[in-house]
């Protein structure tokens, strides 16, 4: 056996020699109760070649959440520093305090946030530090409000002393410190979302002296200085991670370490695609970065004498982050996930090698959290001072989970109890040190590192793999199954046997006896309660879709920029499409994507224009982009077709300038894009519809909120009862063209005081809308309309819901027309469902456990919208009209036809341009109907004639903003 290191040259690539076939996973007996502490890798293996160098582990610190007997919730709990060497060797245990004693205040972290808990090794190497707070466990610390729930600074040293008497004030109230950093233990810099707290404290980065109560603002004025992430020293130089616009990625803050307010400076701007930058270390001439959403990643960064530059990135989701210099390479340390049982990890980079090849770095699981803890943040363990020589690191066989869900973690898998077309993970397994291994007659093996990383199809050497259930009544070991390939490619099946979350265990063991475990997540939820319904796997908030035929569709989401395509089975996505690499809009936030419109092959996607609900106005969200489908079904397939934005802007110009003709702001879009306005409420901005008029041209924009009339005074004035929608002339042309945007007019409509939440076209060119309530409060139904804006839409009788899911309605993917019995598919926003039962909110979980259902609403207008049959009315040379609604050609105006291209007529519309250029509804043979349907139809008739006013009518004032793709 051989301890692997970093070597003149860089470090021996992991050697993906792989086991034999290996069958299924027999049965296993019942898993042992799991400890309290964490679970280890190996210890290290030695060789003679190693001993005679003289190399020492590095030792480290660990962030450990919750005792393993309090249940996985954001609820407080005990938190501890757990020492490991960098062989995966567990040594000491520190506590923090649960109780105040002596001047010192208790200690402890939401168990699940994941967040919280960052660990930062001081200037000087002599203690390590993290921000918490004074609740008691059991508590919800993150949401307490400060100074009754403090925020305290925990400070421990090499020998397992612990200081927790710093706090501070008010400071981050009812959100997260994120982390602490000192230069020699006297003086602290923190770094949380401070805008909800209140005077002096309301700060991003705060200063204060150890066994302070009062801290001073570093980097203040606004919420987006107000809210930062985790700050770093660096040869005497504070910085600080951020997320906020501006400053998205690592920012300098003021000139060595401020003691008092300093500007913020964005040195490392965030790549395209990855968000959320969170913990960071300096190492070498290099810069590492942990990106925790969108696309998550360690990107490492050089410096090209100006700036930091984005040089190659490692894929996953990791918290915890430090690292140093290893000969010529850079061994990285990370907690690896945001879940329990996630991983301390060590990551061997060569920053020296062809970019790219990060993404294939060595990489060794050390240690694994135990069941219902979670390892946050990492650093050298105080007094330990980081050399720059081999790194020793024991090879082990290595599982490696596939992300199956753009930005998910591979190793989580979800069920539905019941279900036979749950999702299946999959991965690889090798084994890095199989080259020298102890062979079985007991001699010595060679310690050189000469086989061949480059073939990972060596043969089978002889790996058993083993699967175990934490919790047999979730799913029993004898129902979970292994299937590994030759080429080391494995998939893991399980039969769930009850609702609930366990822990499986994948246990490789090597013929020497070496063996590595792997955990995965697995979460059951409840059987589904429509027989019509299914669960789709990898996305929440589902928020806008089309069908695309054979039961599959396209939705996006909001906390996403991706587009997934579905099939009509619970299942994860059949593909994703990612379109932010061709787009000059900010990709490195969310577009908070609500609405999708639909125009023959083109389909528009919309962001929901406003603010966030915490009150940040991002550009991100001010956004449409369009994609041309081709093909159907699980063939479809997308393509980008251009964006733009100024949406914002321009509906502010339009309401200020009373171009609408009903008063100077009186829809107050200037004040609801104003930063530190929420979008939350019926007197925001927030679009959640978007759909095509009659003409086929002109683009209605529904609206969330505001609700109309608008407020004034929100805190006095009742809030609006009507939804509100706007018409842009020419969204064809401002996407292909970059064409000014158009706004002509608005008209509103009754939904019983509720917003709209999405609206679709039928096939017979009515339209039908889900409609909600303006805040969280729900009150969803259905509703047909004519799209004729003077006619009143119409409830549909039948309840829209479906047990155990109460989510939003936020998308209706297709129906053939509005008569009563007619089947429609409809998707539920499940973002803030409790989807397992374990108090965590499904926007909340990892990628593969994130779900959202779909099923069948069968409409009841009470017959408002029955068929109109009849004959034929006569036609002249102003164009003739059918019983039906079908125009004809007839001088010089064009009838409808049934085409739904862009610039066509709807089918069933009767509209002619003229000569001069003007719309007129024709319904020249619309008395010939009359005759032959009877007086009783005239009601229905009617109906079908005024569907087929091509828009509302327009005002002369029109405005029109250019838009700049760069905003």
């Amino acid at each position: 056996m051989r301890t692997a290191t970093s070597v003149a040259g860089g470090f021996c690539a992991a050697i993906l020699t792989l086991g034999a076939l290996v069958a299924p996973a027999a049965a296993a007996p019942a898993a042992a109760p799991a400890p309290a502490t964490p679970a280890l890798a190996n210890p290290a293996l030695t060789t003679p070649a190693l001993a005679e160098q003289e190399v020492t582990p590095d030792a480290l610190s660990v962030v450990v959440t919750g005792d393993g007997a309090l249940e996985w919730t954001k609820q407080a709990g005990p938190v501890a520093i757990q020492n490991f060497d960098s062989t995966g060797a567990a040594g000491t245990t520190t506590p923090l305090p649960t109780e105040a004693a002596e001047g010192q205040f208790p200690f402890t972290l939401g168990i699940d946030r994941d967040q919280a808990g960052a660990l930062q090794q001081s200037a000087d190497h002599q203690v390590v530090t993290l921000g918490g707070y004074n609740a008691p466990v059991g508590a919800d610390a993150n949401d307490a409000t400060a100074p009754e729930t403090l925020r305290v600074i925990a400070r421990v040293d090499a020998a397992g002393n612990v200081d927790t008497s710093t706090t501070l004030a008010g400071a981050y109230s009812k959100r997260h410190i994120r982390g602490v950093v000192t230069a020699d233990g006297q003086r602290y810099w923190t770094g949380g979302h401070g805008h909800d707290s209140a005077g002096a404290v309301r700060a991003g980065v705060l200063t204060i002296e150890q066994g302070g109560t009062t801290p001073v603002a570093v980097t203040t004025g606004g919420s987006v200085l107000n809210n930062t992430r985790v700050p770093v020293i660096h040869d005497g130089q504070l910085y600080v991670s951020s997320d906020r616009d501006g400053y998205h990625g690592i920012n300098r803050v003021g000139a060595g370490l401020p003691t008092e307010t300093a500007e913020m400076t964005l040195i490392a701007a965030a790549p395209n695609g990855s968000t959320v930058p969170h913990d960071f270390v300096f190492v070498g001439d290099h810069l590492y970065v942990a990106y925790t959403e969108g696309a998550p990643a360690l990107v490492r960064y050089g410096f090209d004498g100006t700036t930091w530059v984005v040089e190659d990135q490692f894929p996953g989701q990791f918290w915890g982050l430090t690292g140093r210099v290893a000969d010529d390479a850079v061994v990285l340390y990370a907690t690896r996930g945001a879940s329990q049982q996630n991983e301390l990890v060590a990551i061997i980079d060569a920053p020296d090698a062809e970019p790219g090849a990060m993404a294939s770095a060595p990489s060794e699981v050390l240690a694994t959290a135990a069941p219902n803890t979670s390892f946050r943040g990492v650093d050298f363990a105080p007094g330990f001072v980081p050399g720059t020589g081999p790194a020793v690191i024991t090879l082990t066989p290595t599982v490696t989970w596939n992300a199956r869900v753009a930005g998910g973690v591979g190793n989580a898998l979800s069920a539905v109890l019941g279900s036979t077309s749950n999702p299946v993970a999959t991965g690889r397994i090798s084994d890095p040190g199989a080259d020298d291994a102890a062979p079985a007659d007991g001699t010595e093996p060679a310690d050189s590192l000469a086989a061949d990383p480059a073939d990972p199809a060596d043969p089978a050497t002889g790996l058993t793999v083993t699967a175990t259930s934490a919790d047999p009544s979730v799913v029993a070991d004898e129902n979970v199954s292994v299937e590994l390939n030759a080429d080391g490619s494995f998939a893991l099946t399980a039969v769930p046997s009850g609702v609930g979350t366990t822990t499986i265990t994948l246990t490789v063991t090597a013929a020497d006896g070496r063996t590595a475990d792997s955990p995965l997540q697995y979460a059951v939820s409840a059987p589904l309660a429509d027989a019509t319904a299914s669960a789709h796997v990898g996305v929440a908030d589902a928020s806008a879709g089309y069908d695309v035929g054979d039961g599959h569709f396209l939705v996006a989401d909001d906390d996403s920029n991706q587009i997934r395509l579905y099939g009509p089975t619970t299942g994860e996505p059949v593909a994703e499409f990612d379109f932010t690499g061709q787009m000059t809009h900010p990709t490195d936030r969310t577009f908070d994507l609500e609405a999708a419109a639909r125009i023959g092959d083109t389909i528009y996607w919309v962001g929901s224009l406003g603010n966030s609900r915490s009150g940040n106005s991002w550009p991100h969200r001010d956004i449409v982009f369009a994609t041309e489908v081709s093909g159907s079904g699980a063939a479809t397939t997308l393509t980008f077709a251009g964006e733009a934005t100024g949406f914002r802007e321009a509906l502010t110009a339009w309401d200020t300038s009373n171009a609408h003709g009903a008063g100077a702001s009186a829809f107050q879009f200037e004040r609801a894009t104003t930063p530190g306005t929420s979008a939350e409420g019926p007197n925001s901005l927030n679009l959640e519809g978007a759909t095509f008029a009659p003409d086929g041209t002109t683009f209605w924009l529904g609206f969330r909120s505001p609700l109309v009339p608008v407020a004034v005074d929100p805190a006095n004035d009742p809030a609006g009862t009507l939804a509100l929608v706007i018409a842009v002339d020419n969204i064809q042309a401002v996407i292909a063209e970059g064409a000014a945007i158009e706004i002509s007019d608005y008209f509103t409509l009754d939904l019983g005081g509720r917003a709209i939440r999405d609206i679709t076209e039928t096939d017979d060119g009515n339209y039908l809308i889900a409609a909600g309530s303006a805040d969280d409060s729900g009150n969803f139904a259905i509703f047909g309309w004519s799209g004729d804006p003077a006619e009143v839409p119409v409830q549909s009788k039948a309840p829209l819901a479906l047990d155990g899911w109460s989510g939003s309605y936020e998308t209706i993917l297709s129906a053939a027309s509005l008569q009563d019995d007619v089947v429609v598919r409809v998707l539920q926003d499940a973002g803030t469902v409790d989807i397992y039962g374990t108090g965590v909110e499904a926007q909340d979980l990892t990628r593969e456990l994130m779900k959202f259902p779909s099923h069948d609403y069968v409409l009841d207008f009470a017959g408002a919208f029955a068929p109109v049959d009849g004959g034929t009315g006569g036609g002249d040379e102003n164009g003739g009209g059918t019983g039906g609604g079908t125009g004809a050609a007839g001088g010089d105006g064009t009838g409808s036809g049934s085409s739904a291209a862009p610039g066509a007529s709807r089918p069933g519309q009767l509209s002619q341009t003229g000569a001069d250029g003007g719309q007129e509804l024709l319904i020249a043979g619309l008395a010939g109907a009359l005759v032959l349907l009877g007086a009783g139809a005239l009601g229905a008739a009617a109906r079908t004639a005024r569907r087929t006013i091509p828009a509302p009518a327009r005002r002369e004032s029109t405005v029109a903003l250019a838009h700049d793709l760069g905003a």
